[in-house]
């Protein structure tokens, strides 16, 4: 049985996400033993099932090749970002589920109130695993949510 799996509630459940792993890389793209301790990669590449993937900046998580002047830019956002996805989340619900919403709510009071959530998050943070699972400031989530 899968850790996890007979404490969370529904509609909670525990997936077992695939995995691939990419070759390794040919010997003049790797980096030298004395650089693997002092040098990371800025960049994170994220693929989707369609095939298509983002390239993000991991200094500021926006898309590669984003200007200063482009960053205001909703293009530029990471399909992982928090409002991109809750975008996605929000279209798998009912129709009628943005326009409940008070006006100005943002994602922080809205994750607030789901009950259930918190839930799960609890017992899933307890775990040894994930205690110490970091944690953005709030006013990262202090974002509205725009029909």
């Amino acid at each position: 049985m899968l850790p996890l799996s007979n404490e969370l509630t529904s509609p909670f459940l525990v997936n077992q996400p695939i995995f691939h792993a990419a070759p390794v890389p040919p010997k003049d793209f790797q980096q030298s033993e004395s650089a693997a301790n002092t040098l990371t990669c800025g960049y994170s590449i994220c693929w989707n099932e369609c095939g298509l993937h983002d390239v993000i900046m991991g200094t500021t998580g926006r898309k590669q090749g984003t200007s200063a002047k482009g960053a205001l830019y909703p293009s530029t956002q990471s399909s992982l970002c928090k409002k991109r996805l809750l975008e996605v989340f929000l279209s798998l619900g009912p129709e009628n589920l943005i326009g409940s919403l008070p006006n100005g709510i943002t994602y922080r009071e809205l994750k607030d109130g789901a009950e259930e959530y918190h839930l799960a998050s609890k017992i899933f943070k307890r775990k040894a695993s994930f205690n110490k699972w970091f944690l953005k400031p709030l006013d990262c989530e202090a974002f509205p949510i725009s029909e």
